[in-house]
């Protein structure tokens, strides 16, 4: 999952900058002028993340930050300077339908391009791969990976697969 990878990014390297931002319930899309503009959405997820140094998790403290607060991408790329820094995107596929090419290219610029920067995300449709693909075309080699989670058919393999005794199946779900 996501999180665990962060955490041994951490353990790794512990100067590396981790923003986590999602579309999902906890930073949902609003009904707002930037609603419409993809790279506003994401500008003020990560404003959000970077100012509260925490994955955020309540939906009413996320909706009184936007309607206080105004970020685009400017604000983003001043405050990464030339830090190292990953972010990690849950459910882009939430926004694929106002996908687009200047959110490719902020992603690519900002998380892509520069020595210590990195784009993980998670989505729901496989088709999103290829889509962000064709946005982040560029000459060199490098290629949007897909992983899909194994799947576990019983709470008994899941157990020995991860040698995890205590595993019942409400920690298995969440």
């Amino acid at each position: 999952s996501m999180m665990e990878l962060m955490q041994q990014i951490r353990k790794k390297d512990p100067k590396y900058g981790i923003l986590y931002v999602t579309f999902n319930t906890a930073t949902p899309l609003q009904d707002s002028p930037s609603a419409h503009d993809p790279v506003a959405e994401l500008c003020v997820r990560i404003a959000f993340a970077a100012l509260k140094k925490r994955k955020p998790h309540d939906i009413k403290e996320f909706v009184d930050f936007c309607n206080k607060n105004t970020f685009d991408s400017k604000w983003v790329e001043k405050w990464l300077r030339e830090d190292k820094c990953i972010l990690f995107i849950d459910e882009l596929n939430l926004v694929q339908s106002i996908f687009d090419n200047p959110l490719a290219q902020f992603l690519k610029s900002n998380f892509l391009l520069g020595e210590g920067r990195g784009l993980v995300f998670s989505s729901h449709v496989a088709s999103l791969s290829n889509k962000l693909s064709s946005f982040l075309e560029s000459p060199s080699n490098r290629q949007v990976i897909t992983l899909t989670l194994p799947v576990i058919p019983s709470l008994r393999e899941a157990i020995k697969k991860f040698s995890y005794n205590e595993l019942s199946a409400r920690k298995a779900l969440f």
